[in-house]
């Protein structure tokens, strides 16, 4: 499994700063942004009808991206205010896989059975993606997402925005609070101690219970 670290946060104002913008608060130092790049995905969440992948801290995924399609399964980690730390495992899904890769399905079936998995969440995001560079050399990536949000059965639907900064290579997480001090004097930001997953079923719930 590989390692992600990446800062998260929700915006606090609904809109996303253009690279102009970006660009005043991080020219005057030693970082600088990159070309904006855009990116839609579909993702799928898969459980079983206990949540034991939940219980178990995991979180297992098809994602649908730039034409191809991945499968993810990533631990719920460590997390410190903004600073998320997690393990993944993340490949291509091909026809000799069927529907998920062997690698995978080896740590899914410790915890349960992988024909009980169901379809449990959906998530649509629209990203804006920057490569954060010092010296031309690429330390993070700066994404916003307007993430739509849609049970696997039901009609309900809802809509965040949040903003990652991901560290690229040996990037350290005080590299990462730099970035984000400049990202803050552009747009405020709130630091975010939930996953994308966990996010949006919090919201559902929240919907269910305000329909009550």
């Amino acid at each position: 499994m590989t390692v992600e670290r990446e800062l998260k946060y929700s915006l606090t104002e609904d809109y996303f700063p253009s690279a102009a913008e970006l660009r005043v608060v991080f020219g005057p130092g030693d970082f600088d942004i990159g070309q904006p790049s855009t990116s839609k995905q579909h993702d799928r969440y898969f459980d079983d009808a206990r949540s034991s992948l939940s219980r178990a801290g995991l979180a297992l995924r098809r994602r649908m991206a730039d034409g191809q399609l991945l499968a993810t399964l990533k631990t719920r980690g460590s997390v410190k205010s903004a600073y998320h730390v997690r393990e993944e495992i993340e490949l291509p899904i091909t026809e000799i896989d069927q529907f998920w890769p062997a690698p995978i399905m080896d740590r899914v079936s410790v915890v349960t059975a992988p024909a009980s998995l169901r379809a449990q969440i959906d998530l649509d995001t629209e990203r804006l993606r920057y490569a954060v560079t010092r010296r031309g050399r690429v330390l993070a990536t700066l994404s916003f997402d307007m993430v739509t949000v849609e049970p696997s059965h039901g009609d309900q639907r809802v809509v965040f925005n949040e903003v990652e900064i991901e560290a690229v290579g040996e990037t350290d997480e005080a590299t990462l609070e730099e970035i984000a001090a400049l990202l803050d004097q552009v747009t405020p930001l709130s630091p975010n101690s939930s996953s994308k997953l966990e996010r949006a079923l919090a919201l559902l719930s929240l919907g269910e219970s305000l329909d009550d």
